[in-house]
Parts: C-alpha cells; sequence; structure tokens
C-alpha cells in the first residue's frame, strides 16, 4: 500500500518526476516512485539533500496549519519539495518537479501522502 501512495501521488501530479519517501536520520530513500530511472546513489543525494534543507528550516516553515515543515528549490530547470511532518521528524517526502508544477495543487496532496506515510491520517 505504501508503494501505491507514492505512485498516486506522481500520477496525479503529472510535473512530480521523482518522489522519495526518506528516512532523514539515515539519509535513507525508504520507498520512491519516479518517471525516469534513477541510480540509488541520485536517490540518497536527494535524501541528503532534503536533511540538509529540512535541519536548516527546523520548525520555522510550517505552514499556515502547523500540519508539516515544508521547504521548496526552485530553479530553472526543476522545483524541489521537501516536507516532514512534527509527528514523525525523521520521515520526509523529497519530490523533484518540472518548473510548471502547480505547488497550490500539489502540495496539499504531498502532504497527505507524506503523513500517511509516516503513519498517520490523511
Amino acid at each position: 500500500m505504501s508503494a501505491e501512495l507514492l505512485k498516486a501521488l506522481t500520477r496525479d501530479h503529472g510535473a512530480c518526476r521523482v518522489a522519495v519517501f526518506a528516512d532523514l536520520s539515515m539519509s535513507m530513500a525508504l520507498l520512491s516512485d519516479t518517471r525516469e530511472p534513477m541510480h540509488r546513489e541520485a536517490l540518497q543525494a536527494l535524501c541528503v539533500r532534503g536533511r540538509t534543507v529540512l535541519t536548516a528550516v527546523d520548525g520555522d516553515s510550517y505552514d499556515a496549519d502547523g500540519a508539516c515543515d515544508t521547504a521548496i528549490a526552485m530553479h530553472d530547470d526543476q522545483i524541489a519539495v521537501f516536507l516532514r511532518v512534527p509527528s514523525a521528524p525523521n520521515d520526509a517526502l523529497c519530490c523533484l518537479c518540472d518548473p510548471d508544477m502547480d505547488l497550490d495543487g500539489f502540495l496539499p496532496a504531498a502532504r497527505s501522502c507524506l503523513t500517511r506515510l509516516a503513519g498517520g491520517p490523511a
């Protein structure tokens, strides 16, 4: 079921090319869904980046309802989205998206996916 959550996220949001459920304490990819083949090293590097970014914000970027720590890095060729829930601070969702991603539509779905993966209610 967990893998299906990531598949649904990338399927429903076509601009999401990579979605990784990560354990930040070990910078390890636990589950992933990608639109193109990615080496394990690249997935691990994304997890390390997620840990670095989310550690830097450390609770300073919770969304409006306080449900999720969110960090977004925008580049010309991609948007990197990193999410963490306070109830499971070592669990994170790390995503690489096309630059035309509708973040207003994607972020609630990504938060729900992460919450469910981390063992909470959707």
